[in-house]
C-alpha cells in the first residue's frame, strides 16, 4: 500500500498558495515570461476570500515584479485576460483606483459558491484547433501552388522558341504582375537608414487603416452610449491610453496618432454588430 507522501512545504509560519498543475501546465506552455510574473503578483494577493476583488495597480505590478516598463506590463495583463486566466471584474472611475481581478482557477462567492472556471483551458484548445485546421487548410493550395509552377516552367521551356504562336499573355509575365500588385510603402524622404524607412512605412500603414478622427469619435461615442456606465474606463484601459486623453478626445480635441488605431480596434472588439446597426 503506498504511502501519502510525507514532505511538506515549509511556509514559515506565513500564508501560502497551491496552485493546480493543470493550471501551472498552462501558464509555462502559452504565456510569455512577464505575462506569468504578472499573474504570480495578483495570484500573491489572494488571501482565501478576495477571488474576484484583487485589486492590483500598474504601480503595484511595477514594484512586484521589478520592471517599470509601463506598455509591456499592461500587454502581460491583456496577454493573461486574453487567454483567461484572469478576468478584471471592477475598473477604476478615478487615476488613484486599482483594477481588481478574478482567477479563474479559484471560486467566487461570498462562500465560494461560483465554482472556477478554468477559462484558459477551453480557449488553449480552441487555439489548438484553429493551428490544426489551418494546417489542413493550407496544406493542399501549397501543394497545387507547386504543381501548377511545374506545369508553367515545363511549357514555358517547350515553347520558349513558339512564343508567337500562343494567344494572349504568357504565364510568366502574369505571375509577376500578381506578385508587384501590392502597393509598396512609401518611403518617409526625412530617414535615411533602412530602420527609421522601415518605421516610417509601418506608421503610414497602420494611419492608413484608421478612421477619421470625427468618425473614430462618433464610433467611440455610440459604443459609450450603448455600453452605459463604466465602459468609458473600461475602454481606455483596453485601449491602453489615458483617461484624460480619452476624455478630451470624446469632447472634442485631437487623439494623438498612436492611440487612434488601439482605441479603433478596443471599440470593435467591445461593440457587437448588431448593436452598431440599432444605433
Amino acid at each position: 500500500m503506498a504511502k501519502k507522501g510525507q514532505q511538506k512545504s515549509d511556509g514559515r509560519g506565513g500564508q501560502y498558495s497551491l496552485v493546480p498543475f493543470v493550471t501551472l501546465d498552462a501558464l509555462h506552455s502559452s504565456m510569455t515570461p512577464r505575462a506569468i510574473s504578472a499573474w504570480l503578483a495578483i495570484a500573491r494577493r489572494f488571501n482565501g476570500f478576495n477571488n474576484g476583488s484583487i485589486g492590483l495597480s500598474m504601480r503595484d505590478l511595477a514594484d512586484t515584479i521589478g520592471s517599470r516598463d509601463n506598455p509591456a506590463n499592461t500587454n502581460a495583463i491583456r496577454e493573461l485576460e486574453a487567454a483567461g486566466f484572469i478576468r478584471a471584474t471592477r475598473f477604476p472611475k478615478g487615476q488613484r483606483r486599482a483594477t481588481e481581478y478574478e482567477l479563474t482557477h479559484i471560486s467566487t462567492g461570498r462562500n465560494g459558491e461560483v465554482a472556477a472556471t478554468h477559462d484558459y483551458l477551453g480557449r488553449l484548445e480552441t487555439k489548438k484547433s484553429s493551428v490544426s485546421n489551418f494546417h489542413t487548410r493550407t496544406a493542399s493550395p501549397v501543394s497545387s501552388f507547386h504543381t501548377r509552377g511545374k506545369h508553367r516552367v515545363s511549357g514555358f521551356h517547350t515553347g520558349a522558341t513558339e512564343t508567337v504562336g500562343f494567344e494572349g499573355h504568357p504565364p510568366v509575365p502574369s505571375f509577376n504582375t500578381h506578385i508587384v500588385s501590392h502597393i509598396p510603402p512609401i518611403p518617409d524622404p526625412s530617414q535615411d537608414s533602412p530602420s527609421g524607412s522601415l518605421k516610417s512605412s509601418r506608421a503610414i500603414s497602420s494611419l492608413s487603416a484608421a478612421m477619421e478622427m470625427s468618425e473614430l469619435r462618433s464610433f467611440a461615442l455610440a459604443y459609450l452610449k450603448w455600453a452605459g456606465s463604466g465602459a468609458q474606463s473600461r475602454l481606455a484601459h483596453e485601449a491602453g491610453l489615458p483617461g484624460g486623453t480619452l476624455s478630451r478626445f470624446l469632447s472634442g480635441k485631437n487623439l494623438p496618432d498612436q492611440y487612434r488605431m488601439p482605441l479603433q480596434l478596443a471599440v470593435a472588439r467591445s461593440f457587437p454588430m448588431e448593436a452598431r446597426n440599432a444605433a
